[in-house]
């Protein structure tokens, strides 16, 4: 089983040029992590708003590096995230 926390995506500084528009439509949004795997593509589950068909899964630059521990800044090739966690240890669910 893996544990499901939310965050909310907090910042987004692409490392060349502006930000993009999807970076503008996913900024403060609620999010999961699905995959940030060192070296490989990343994968967020984001809230866009979408009523009609949920959340969409948002492909990241390849990953460098991941730190921190609730809340999670997230260096890729192109951009750096920052993820502040909005689920309380406490209230964290278990999915398989």
């Amino acid at each position: 089983m893996k544990p499901v926390c939310y965050y909310e995506i907090d910042q987004i500084h692409p490392k060349e040029g502006l930000i993009s528009s999807t970076h503008g439509i996913i900024l403060g949004r609620r999010c999961q992590v699905m995959d940030l795997e060192p070296g490989q593509r990343g994968w967020l589950l984001v809230d866009i708003g979408d009523d009609s068909f949920g959340p969409h899964r948002i492909a990241l630059s390849n990953i460098i590096s991941v730190t921190g521990d609730d809340d999670l800044i997230i260096e890729t090739e192109n951009t750096v995230y920052t993820l502040k966690r909005i689920t309380p240890k406490e209230e964290v669910n278990m999915i398989v």
